[in-house]
């Protein structure tokens, strides 16, 4: 889900790479233990998604 919010409305895609960041992929899976860290988590980039919609 976090890949698709960085997609979603960016025309970055069309001149490279478009990834979440090392750091950010590093705090989400230190900071996922549960499996409701994981849906708060998913929950979290759903709404920035949305906010972008």
């Amino acid at each position: 889900m976090g890949n698709l919010m960085m997609y979603y409305n960016n025309v970055e895609i069309f001149k490279g790479v478009v990834e979440m960041r090392r750091g950010l992929c590093a705090k989400i899976i230190d900071q996922t233990r549960t499996m409701a860290d994981v849906y708060g988590a998913f929950f979290d980039f759903c709404c920035i998604m949305e906010s972008k919609v």
